[in-house]
């Protein structure tokens, strides 16, 4: 017997995926969309087939295709969150010790976190390189979503200590620069005392 509503729910997730991908990167994930197409031909054919058994059959290929679908739209959205979230610590680069300073112990899990996020992203790699393995993913659809909310909250804890976050490497900026004049100054001052003292 047909579980439309199992049909509905999974449907239903997968385009929310969809359109999580949209307003984070404005544009659709086409192979996400893909999939939705197959899935919309074949929860077609569920209710065009003449026995129960093909019923079931078009019914269960519909539900892969969306379970297909949602995990394609949350991969891409890993890979578009891993990368913001790469793009932060870049931009940091040698003051990014402000930040668990500023965030304190959260700062450990949600770097954790993103190390989980790169190795699961590296084992989707591996993964696209295998077909069977890659047909199979309506499996494991829900596997991307927990790395998907661990840059998530990587990236929402860094906006919200922004501010905090910018004036801290403006002041270390600052007080570099400083330290350098200080010490160009110092130099300056014993090569005048030197040629002072030759002359």
């Amino acid at each position: 017997m047909v579980d439309y509503a199992e049909l509905r729910e999974a449907y239903r997730e997968a385009e929310k995926a969809i359109r999580e991908v949209e307003v984070v990167a404005k544009k659709v994930p086409v192979p996400a969309l893909n999939e939705m197409r197959y899935a919309g031909y074949h929860a077609i054919a569920v209710n065009l087939a003449e026995s129960a058994e093909a019923r079931e059959e078009e019914a269960r290929k519909t539900v892969a295709h969306c379970r297909r679908a949602y995990f394609d739209a949350h991969s891409m959205l890993l890979l578009l969150l891993y990368t913001e979230v790469q793009n932060i610590r870049k931009a940091l680069g040698k003051h990014l010790h402000f930040f668990p300073e500023i965030i304190g112990a959260a700062y450990v899990d949600k770097k954790e976190a993103v190390l989980n996020a790169r190795k699961f992203i590296e084992r989707l790699h591996s993964v696209k390189g295998d077909k069977q393995r890659w047909e199979a993913r309506n499996e494991i659809y829900q596997a991307c979503k927990p790395h998907v909310d661990a840059c998530r909250a990587y990236i929402d804890a860094y906006e919200t200590v922004r501010e905090e976050l910018s004036a801290k490497v403006e002041a270390a900026k600052r007080a570099e620069k400083h330290w350098l004049i200080g010490i160009l100054l110092t130099i300056l001052g014993i090569l005048v005392a030197i040629a002072i003292a030759v002359a």
